[in-house]
């Protein structure tokens, strides 16, 4: 499976674990990217599917009004690189021409190149350093396998990923500490692209 993915999330909240600082929550953008998928079928009904993102650029904004006093719109960039495995169940035969689907599984998120951004420099100083520590997570995932011709077929997949993210935020001027989040992402992601079946 080769094709584009999107990657949404409607759903998240933002723990704060930074008493001089309340209600400074963070938020995750989201984007699209390429995506592939390796799928081995185990039997008739079950199949094992690798699935692989080329990653992307997303920005960390803030969530809540710990940071009006900060007067940032946007606190750094990440770069996001995901990597899932489910465990699928097939409706019908392998020789049906559709075949929808649901599983289950997880996968883990790689986190990195954490860099705060410009105007967040600007307000808290030079020395402002930016963590987000990589996850694992769980994930549910449905859709539905069409049958082309010749080999080919069309997938349309949707996940839906229950995911944990700690932040940080340091610097010298936080003098109260750093400012610690755990951001809870129910991220859901649409991947719609080409199969072929060797």
């Amino acid at each position: 499976f080769v094709g584009a993915v999107r990657l949404n999330t409607p759903f998240e909240e933002s723990d704060d674990y930074s008493n001089f600082l309340p209600d400074s929550g963070v938020s995750v953008g989201s984007d699209w990217m390429f995506g592939a998928a390796s799928l081995y079928h185990l039997d008739a009904n079950f199949t094992f599917q690798v699935q692989l993102g080329s990653g992307f650029r997303s920005t960390l904004s803030p969530d809540g009004n710990g940071y009006d006093a900060v007067g940032v719109d946007a606190l750094g960039d990440i770069d996001i690189l995901p990597r899932q495995a489910y465990l699928i169940y097939n409706f019908t035969d392998p020789d049906a021409r559709i075949r929808p689907f649901v599983g289950a599984g997880g996968g883990y998120v790689i986190i990195d190149n954490e860099q705060p951004s410009p105007e967040a420099i600007a307000a808290l100083g030079p020395d402002l350093d930016l963590k987000v520590d990589n996850t694992a997570f769980f994930g549910l995932t449905a859709g539905i396998q069409v049958d082309i011709g010749d080999g080919w077929g069309s997938r349309v997949q949707v996940n839906y990923n229950h995911i944990s993210v700690n932040t940080e935020l340091t610097a010298a001027s936080l003098a109260g500490g750093p400012v610690t989040n755990t951001v809870k992402v129910r991220p859901i992601l649409l991947a719609a692209g080409l199969t072929y079946r060797f």
